[in-house]
């Protein structure tokens, strides 16, 4: 028995020997002078139900919406590590638009990110005044107003829409009512004006993205587009169905910047 009990204490010990080199191996301590990619991931909802284009959601239990278009831009991207420094995406490869109707917008690659274990996440949800005015040769791809970008910029105001978000509500009042939120303002030119550029801020709680080269983990945010119309200072969609550049896209700027939140990380 004593013979029995020795063997299997060594047995305990080389296991637990064995998996603690193997987690070692699978998650190597970072080198400041290697980089590695990643992937960014935009899940959205409405409310408690997964969001689609012409699919009819409940935003109460009597109004329904239809979502025809849905678009929205993502820059300035900075990670924050666990010691508190930031890594930020070199801004000619920081701009991105989400378009739900092209599923692949909603996973965005980033590459060259200095390995280390990163713990938040920011962004700014819009184009930041400085690139609104640069010259067209600076705003190509998806900032380009002739191309990717047409729809999304107000020739009338010079400035981008930030939030594009449009459809029809049926309520007992109406039936497929349309509806269009166009949200932009980046301050103004030559004199100040609306601005409604909105940096979100993401902590990943207890999770950290581990960045190391030759990995490739994804990291998965939501986004409750609902939340633009719940609260008391949530937005009337039969009072208010179209908000473009007034005073109003302020409140649903401000609504919406509070719409993601982390989800998971995965390795």
């Amino acid at each position: 028995m004593k013979t029995l009990f020795n063997t299997f204490c060594i047995l305990v010990v080389v296991t637990t020997i064995l998996l603690s080199c193997s987690s070692e191996i699978s998650a190597p301590m970072p080198d400041p002078n290697k980089k590695g990619s990643m992937k960014l991931e935009f899940e959205h909802l409405f409310g408690t139900e997964s969001f689609e284009l012409l699919k009819r959601m409940n935003l109460t239990d009597s109004i329904t919406v239809s979502v025809d278009d849905f678009k929205y831009y993502v820059s300035n991207i900075v990670f924050t590590k666990s010691d508190g420094s930031k890594y930020v995406i070199p801004q000619d490869s920081s701009y991105f638009l989400i378009d739900a109707s092209k599923i692949f917008t909603k996973s965005i690659t980033l590459r060259s990110i200095p390995e280390g274990d990163y713990t938040a996440i920011s962004f700014i949800l819009g184009i930041d005044s400085a690139r609104s005015v640069s010259p067209v040769d600076k705003r190509t791809g998806v900032l380009d107003v002739s191309g990717e970008a047409k729809s999304m910029y107000w020739t009338w105001n010079s400035g981008y829409i930030f939030f594009a978000f449009e459809g029809t509500y049926s309520s007992p009042k109406v039936l497929n009512n349309s509806f269009k939120y166009h949200i932009g303002g980046f301050g103004g030119y030559n004199a100040p004006n609306l601005n409604n550029i909105k940096t979100i801020s993401i902590p990943f709680g207890t999770a950290q993205l581990k960045i190391r080269d030759g990995k490739y983990p994804h990291l998965h945010l939501r986004a409750d587009i609902a939340t633009i119309f719940k609260g008391e200072d949530g937005i009337s969609i039969e009072a208010n169905p179209t908000v473009m550049f007034s005073p109003l896209s302020v409140n649903v700027a401000n609504k919406y910047a509070t719409m993601f939140e982390f989800d998971k990380v995965m390795e």
